[in-house]
């Protein structure tokens, strides 16, 4: 209590205090993005299909591709194929994992080769409108690519625009039973890898043994992009922490020279170099009413920015809300904590040089 009144009699202490809680509140939001956007970003950004989908053309069959680590899938290259039905239309199909399929309005995702989802509503050829929904769980003829008939039982249904094409998506684990009915032939093989980080080694190990590379590289430059925010973040994280230090650092030498008399009459009284330096439970009771305020600020910004509704972004959404609140305030009480051990530190430092070395 006594060094709680001592701070708040100083008046300096408490535009300190405000600093602090400014430099503790931007550590609080910069270890956020650290901890849950960035992980956000590379579950759902860096890990998208396209970015762990490789073609591989072999030059020599001595490595076999199931023992590579890291890797989800294996099958061979193909078109995407048009499915026809005289009953429903003509469809364009995407084989895809079902996390990568459309959001389903009805139904569930295909988990054997025979399943199929489709658009809920499609137009048919005299533009009139067709619901879809009475043909869930039923088993449709199709023909692919104008050569071989093929039953899919409408597994699940998706919502669309008319406007679009339409689609129809496929689990692509079973790819290869339905390809094998084709006679398109390709040489090359597709490599799904289990997540992004990967796909370097993996396309190092490929290329000692043919030709690899990324099916589609147009999220090559959106990862940069994250990657080069990233950076910023860290190194805002760094000049942060500098500021900090210098903002306490000032405090130190402010508090000697206007404590000066003080401590050369505890030096005269016998006092060693230790017992000189700065006490740093005032510095902590600072750094903790900073703390404090910081968080109080965080939670008021993460309970109301939801009804602010000002921007859809989802990553704002993952920045502001309560998700990883917690492991970013601990992390920022470490921060400050080490910035008194360094302060501390300094200030017998200070005092070796100042007293001991001066008069002794």
């Amino acid at each position: 209590m006594f060094y709680i009144k001592k701070i708040f009699r100083k008046k300096y202490n408490l535009y300190i205090i405000i600093i602090l809680s400014l430099f503790s509140l931007l550590f609080i939001y910069l270890f956020k993005y650290i901890f849950v956007v960035q992980k956000y970003i590379e579950d759902n950004i860096y890990n998208q299909l396209k970015n762990r989908d490789i073609i591989y053309y072999p030059l020599d069959d001595k490595i076999d591709l199931n023992k590579i680590n890291s890797i989800e899938l294996i099958y061979n290259d193909f078109n995407n194929p048009l499915f026809m039905s005289n009953e429903l239309g003509l469809f364009t199909t995407y084989a895809l994992f079902k996390d990568y399929m459309p959001k389903l309005s009805t139904g569930g995702y295909p988990q054997n080769y025979n399943e199929i989802i489709l658009p809920k509503y499609i137009k048919k050829n005299d533009e009139s409108i067709l619901d879809l929904s009475s043909y869930i769980n039923q088993e449709i003829g199709f023909i692919i690519n104008d050569k071989v008939e093929v039953k899919f039982k409408i597994i699940g249904l998706y919502e669309n625009n008319l406007n679009d094409s339409m689609n129809c998506y496929l689990n692509i684990k079973f790819i290869d039973k339905i390809t094998d009915k084709l006679s398109d032939n390709f040489d090359a093989k597709r490599i799904i890898v289990d997540k992004q980080k990967n796909t370097k080694e993996v396309l190092r190990i490929l290329n000692e043994h043919g030709n690899a590379y990324l099916y589609d590289s147009g999220g090559q430059r959106e990862i940069s992009m994250y990657n080069s925010i990233f950076r910023m973040v860290l190194i805002c994280i760094i000049l942060n922490f500098m500021f900090s230090f210098i903002v306490l650092f000032i405090l130190f030498f402010l508090q000697i020279h206007i404590e000066k008399r003080e401590f050369y009459i505890k030096f005269i009284l016998g006092y060693n170099n230790k017992q000189l330096s700065y006490n740093l439970i005032e510095y902590l009771f600072i750094c903790l009413f900073s703390i404090l305020i910081s968080v109080i600020v965080a939670i008021l910004i993460n309970s109301i920015y939801p009804y602010l509704k000002i921007s859809n972004n989802i990553l704002l959404k993952q920045m502001f809300n309560k998700n990883g609140l917690g492991i970013c305030i601990t992390t920022t009480i470490g921060i400050f904590l080490l910035l008194l051990i360094i302060i501390k530190i300094c200030s017998l430092i200070y005092f070796r040089v100042k007293y001991y070395y001066k008069y002794n």
